[in-house]
């Protein structure tokens, strides 16, 4: 940006930038209900609150509490590196994001760097959703009738993984923690302030807010820095 004078116009969450109805075939059906993110997010007063709700955790200084999960999966890349010196960039640099971004997320560690291969069967969902996106875009009425019924719906193949474990893992952290929690993960914080502004954060809408954060960020960042290298 040219001038700090433009922030306030290109950060603006007044409606100047409404996202348009082609983003709606972003979102997927599980269990015969329509499932979104925080990327196909179209009502703009949600938005905004969302905002308030849950801006404090992506602060600096909450940053860093994921600072160990980066130094653990960095060394689990060095090591498969190591083991595997003629290796494919795209895919490892793709495991390499995943094992992280789920880690900060759920706290767990699903291991694809290890064991050199797909485990959660979630590598290869983000490049199916954008090809559904590109080529339903332009239809999106269409698109929601067809895949997103009510009635029929839940027996069409989508890729719906993020979101179902995004709902899991919420679900069983609700059942199991009642009161202080020792979790201090992504998830976590989003449950916190969900108690904080019910009304603002319900359950689909943390689970949302973290699946857009891991879908968002294995693919993007993949890509980038393989081109990069």
């Amino acid at each position: 940006m040219s001038g700090p004078e433009y922030v306030n116009v290109i950060y603006a969450n007044r409606g100047e930038y409404k996202k348009a109805d082609s983003y709606a075939p972003m979102r997927v059906c599980v269990d015969g209900r329509s499932v979104g993110s925080i990327i196909d997010m179209q009502d703009e007063e949600q938005n905004r609150a969302l905002k308030r709700a849950v801006g404090g955790a992506f602060i600096t200084k909450k940053l860093l509490d994921y600072e160990h999960d980066v130094d653990v999966t960095l060394d689990a890349l060095v090591q498969s590196v190591r083991q595997h010196p003629v290796f494919n960039l795209y895919d490892t640099l793709q495991f390499f994001q995943l094992d992280f971004l789920i880690k900060i997320a759920f706290g767990e560690t699903p291991g694809h760097l290890q064991r050199g291969g797909v485990v959660l069967g979630l590598a290869k969902l983000g490049n199916k959703r954008v090809s559904h996106w590109y080529s339903w875009q332009a239809m999106p009425e269409l698109e929601r009738f067809i895949f997103r019924s009510p009635i029929w719906g839940r027996w069409l193949v989508r890729p719906s993984q993020w979101a179902r474990m995004g709902m899991e893992r919420l679900q069983g952290r609700r059942e199991a923690a009642k009161g202080a929690s020792e979790h201090n993960d992504l998830l976590q914080k989003c449950i916190d302030a969900s108690e904080k502004y019910p009304d603002i954060l319900k359950p689909q809408t943390v689970a949302n807010l973290v699946n857009s954060i891991i879908s968002a960020g294995a693919d993007t960042t993949a890509g980038t820095m393989s081109t990069t290298l």
